[in-house]
């Protein structure tokens, strides 16, 4: 599961920070607490930024993973001055329309950005050269605003678009299916997450549709990922959309040394390591002791969170 991925990844930058930096801030220890935050499920996601309020010492919170969570949990984090940064997060405005003093911070790229590279691989004849396609989204927060950006783009890119949704957790996709193989379209976009993902290629291709198949990053983000593994040869000619950068193969190592000896598999590893570097320097630039105490004032660490860099 992806979201065991960026837990360790953030477990393995935070050992690389240590090892730079020696190993506590002020004479205090660095601990990571890990919660499951639901992904798509924000009612988890807010039930587990209640449990994370209530460890002793919190200053930052590396999460959470979708953006209907961050959506759900960034008043409740603001409300009590805690930097949240997630590495994941992509819907386009969640920084820009968050409620609350600017405590939600993100290391991941936006949806637009997304929706710019979906209308390029659809429109240029290097690529697809599609005239028509079809974009299906789940009705969450991420897959509506990433299948409205991909949209848009395709559109302006003079492509004739159909939109239309599913809701997750279906299962029987047969009559969208149906109704995709008789239109025909040159090619699809998915904005959603597996199974469903997983599940629409395999009814499309069994409703006799063969065109190109296309998916966004919380789909697939690396060679070993659930939706190449569930789905076998019928992946052939599949493509997704994202920017995830190439690892370098220590970074792999240190990684696989924490998440019992396997690779990465999801999209943001190294987003979510460059966020636990950037929360762990800012602590540090900001923290000052009192009677052997270590205060941080949720303010400064706030802006030192937004004029980092790495």
């Amino acid at each position: 599961p992806r979201g065991q991925e960026y837990r360790d990844a953030v477990v393995m930058a935070v050992e690389q920070w240590k090892t730079q930096n020696g190993p506590m801030i002020g004479g205090h220890q660095i601990m990571v607490v890990s919660e499951d935050d639901g992904s798509t499920g924000s009612d988890v996601t807010r039930l587990a930024a209640e449990r994370l309020l209530k460890q002793p010492g919190l200053v930052g919170v590396l999460g959470p993973q979708c953006s209907a969570g961050a959506v759900r949990t960034e008043m409740i984090y603001a409300d009590a001055g805690i930097v949240m940064i997630s590495g994941s997060a992509t819907s386009t405005n969640l920084a820009e329309d968050q409620q609350g003093d600017g405590f939600f911070f993100r290391t991941a790229y936006r949806n637009d950005s997304q929706g710019v590279l979906v209308g390029v691989y659809f429109s240029d004849p290097e690529f697809l050269g599609a005239n028509s396609a079809y974009i299906v989204h789940d009705n969450e927060t991420y897959g509506t605003d990433l299948a409205l950006k991909a949209e848009s783009f395709l559109v302006v890119a003079d492509l004739q678009v159909t939109v239309t949704s599913v809701d997750r957790g279906t299962v029987d996709f047969s009559d969208l299916a149906s109704e995709i193989a008789q239109a025909n379209p040159d090619a699809m976009f998915f904005a959603g997450f597996n199974p469903e993902a997983i599940l629409l290629l395999r009814q499309l291709r069994d409703a006799g549709w063969n065109g190109a198949y296309t998916s966004g990053d919380a789909v697939c983000g690396a060679a070993n990922c659930e939706f190449l593994a569930g789905l076998g040869d019928l992946v052939e000619g599949a493509a997704f959309s994202g920017c995830s950068p190439p690892l370098d193969p220590a970074f792999v190592a240190e990684f696989a040394e924490v998440h019992d000896g396997r690779v990465p598999t999801a999209a943001f590893i190294a987003q979510y390591s460059d966020a636990t570097t950037i929360l762990l320097n800012s602590v540090k630039s900001v923290f000052r002791e009192e009677g052997g105490a270590l205060v941080i004032d949720p303010k400064e660490l706030r802006d030192a969170v937004s004029a980092a860099t790495l």
